[in-house]
């Protein structure tokens, strides 16, 4: 197990890595604003996805080994190609997708979510290698097409950015539908009927609660884009990104967890295993942040530009709530998994309040540095709640 955690931890530090150097590269060419305007495009095509993923991510594991995976993709693949535009149109409709984004938003949300899809399937099956292999492609990909646009054309913005992504994504896609085709089995197990409902009744109240933690951790997008603009917005959200980075590990620790005791029958003890990764995922954590705040301040700067001269002062304001988030993470894989996903929502709603009252507050007074200790009370919050319920659940 902790071999396949810390393989699984190489591939998402190669998947941060290779982000982030996406990132720094792209930044002289689009600048902060276009910075900005990608942040916003990525926020509502993971909104977008809260809903495709419904019949999809948040409920392929539990249900994988009670149907068939033929209807278990025509089920997914249906709802994907269903909901996106639905989706997508009502927040057009709402002034949230600028009309310009429409089109790359569906097929952003719907190219994501056939791919992590696939992924999940892997991920049940404990195709790590394969699992990592999807991830790693994608931002690979989209670094050599934009090395080749800038190299043709010498010029580059942020329409090109998305459109080039859209590319990868597209590749990924078809190439991730080879590691599972012989996989496919037409056994009746359940009717399609059965395996819509069920993948409905699990995946309504994931969604449900990550909705609500999507909005935990970026609710702050749309409170500095009014109050501060899109430059500033552009600083907070590669700060947000890095702090990001740190939370890999926990991730990586929650992932093999989850595939690890999703299957459980009883013949072991999930709270033993759930306390050896809360330990792992926490000692894990602090000696990322650790390395990070050991790198010299010039150093950022002088990847990054004088705009980001502050970042660790912003990233320190971070630290509470990504040691909070890096158990956080554990426990809401841990209440999945014995069937207690009521005690995710109560969590993530507290964050919620919390950041969007303090994050309205602390930004129109004290700037990013507000919104970074908001965003950290509000990561702080929902981990108090998360252990006051443990304590509560007689299993």
């Amino acid at each position: 197990m902790i071999k396949s955690i810390f393989y699984n931890f190489q591939s998402s530090v190669g998947y941060t890595i290779l982000n982030a150097f996406i990132v720094i590269y792209t930044l002289k060419y689009i600048g902060l604003d276009g910075r900005g305007n990608i942040s916003l495009f990525l926020l509502n095509t993971s909104l977008v996805q809260i809903f495709t993923a419904i019949i999809g991510t948040s409920s392929i594991g539990f249900v994988y080994h009670r149907t068939s995976l033929s209807s278990l993709t025509l089920v997914t693949i249906f709802w994907c190609f269903i909901t996106a535009p639905i989706a997508s149109f009502i927040m057009f409709w709402l002034g949230i997708i600028p009309q310009n984004q429409l089109f790359q938003t569906i097929s952003a949300a719907i190219l994501f979510t056939i791919i992590q899809n696939i992924m999940e399937i892997l991920l049940v099956n404990k195709f790590y290698k394969k699992y990592n292999l999807i991830r790693i492609s994608q931002p690979v990909l989209h670094i050599l097409f934009i090395f080749s646009f800038i190299k043709l054309y010498d010029s580059f913005n942020d329409i090109n950015y998305v459109n080039l992504l859209l590319s990868a994504l597209l590749i990924v896609s078809f190439l991730s539908l080879l590691f599972i085709i012989r996989l496919f089995t037409f056994e009746r197990k359940f009717s399609i009927k059965e395996t819509f409902y069920q993948c409905f009744k699990i995946g309504l109240v994931n969604q449900l609660n990550n909705l609500v933690l999507l909005f935990n951790l970026r609710i702050n997008y749309f409170v500095i884009n009014k109050f501060l603009g899109l430059s500033l917005l552009g600083i907070f959200s590669i700060v947000t990104l890095l702090a990001e980075s740190i939370w890999i590990f926990s991730k990586s620790v929650a992932t093999i967890f989850f595939s690890q005791v999703v299957k459980n029958d009883g013949a072991v003890n999930i709270k033993i295993i759930r306390n050896k990764m809360l330990t792992l995922s926490l000692i894990g954590t602090f000696l990322i942040m650790v390395i990070i705040f050991c790198i010299p301040n010039f150093l950022y700067v002088k990847v990054l530009g004088e705009e980001f001269k502050q970042i660790k002062m912003l990233l320190f304001y971070f630290t509470p709530g990504i040691l909070a988030k890096s158990l956080n993470t554990i426990y809401i894989e841990y209440f999945g998994v014995i069937n207690k996903r009521q005690l995710n929502t109560v969590s993530f709603l507290i964050g919620l309040l919390t950041i969007a009252i303090l994050g309205l507050l602390l930004t129109y007074k004290y700037g990013i540095v507000g919104a970074a200790i908001a965003g950290s009370i509000s990561q702080v919050s929902s981990l108090l709640f998360s252990l006051y319920a443990d304590r509560k659940i007689i299993l």
